[in-house]
């Protein structure tokens, strides 16, 4: 897992509009039948910013969420 200390979790509600520079946007579980648009903080979502580059136990998403922000990752199952 990502080192603690490179973790920035976002707040509730709504992602950002911007990725910061050297981060990379993740994200927990997706919960089947939930639109992936959902807000952070919604059914346990969590996401956060990790440095890059992404490490080992995260995983390309392509489940829509955000797609504004490009490429976001998810941990690996």
């Amino acid at each position: 897992m990502t080192k603690r200390d490179t973790l920035d979790y976002l707040p509730d509600g709504p992602a950002p509009d911007k990725v910061p520079t050297g981060k990379v946007l993740v994200h927990n579980h997706v919960i089947a039948g939930i639109k992936p648009n959902r807000s952070v903080g919604t059914y346990g979502f969590r996401a956060w910013w990790a440095d890059k580059p992404a490490g080992k136990d995260l995983e390309r998403c392509d489940c829509g969420w955000k797609p504004d922000l490009g490429t976001h990752y998810r941990l690996r199952h």
